[in-house]
């Protein structure tokens, strides 16, 4: 029901389409100076409650959302945007992984077709400047997969602290068997290409 008061209306309709109470209280007409408490007092009328509540509802019925359903919204697509976002530097990780499997260099070393492996150079003569290559798993590039996949499950509430696993390990942490338990479960999450089988030779 419209009320007679033509200011607590028009307070009414500015509340019900999202104008926070200050911002309806002055454009409703009152003092600019006295908005804030004259909201305050507005909001603790029982027909100005009522009326705003039936103001909301028949906006909803018309097919316009209320606030709550803006903002929940909005944070459902500012969500969505950075999950995007985070897959993408995520693909891109994959993309280096898949490029060094695919390195000649890297096929003769102990798990370099898995593409985990990177190449450390290093001075081995100061006078003439060479150098020598070790490989050794890049803890780093996991280090930062792990922390987007984490980012990822937080982002869409399925992250459980007991789920974290620390991948701060050098290689010579590892055991073989650990190594190889290791590149399996990448090779069956499709982390890893497969590895090739060779053909026996005939020779």
């Amino acid at each position: 029901m419209i009320l007679e008061n033509a200011k607590h209306e028009i307070f009414c309709r500015l509340v019900a389409n999202r104008k926070t109470q200050t911002e309806a209280a002055r454009d409703a007409g009152y003092s600019p100076e006295r908005c804030s408490v004259t909201a305050s007092d507005l909001m603790r009328r029982d027909d100005i409650r009522a009326r705003i509540l039936e103001l909301k509802a028949e906006l909803r019925a018309a097919g316009v959302p209320d606030a709550v359903d803006v903002v929940v919204a909005s944070n459902l697509r500012e969500r969505d945007q950075r999950v995007q976002q985070l897959q993408s530097r995520h693909d891109r990780l994959n993309q280096i992984i898949r490029e060094r499997a695919g390195d000649p260099e890297a096929q003769s070393v102990p798990g370099g077709s898995t593409g985990l492996m990177r190449r450390h150079l290093r001075s081995v003569g100061v006078k003439d400047g060479q150098m020598a290559s070790d490989w050794e798993i890049d803890v780093g590039l996991l280090k930062a997969m792990a922390e987007i996949e984490k980012q990822i499950a937080q982002e869409i509430g399925q992250w459980s602290e007991k789920s974290q696993v620390s991948v701060m390990r050098s290689m010579a942490d590892y055991t073989q068997e650990e190594l190889r338990w290791f590149i399996a479960d990448c090779r069956a999450r499709g982390i890893i290409p497969a590895a090739k089988v060779e053909p026996p030779s005939t020779e």
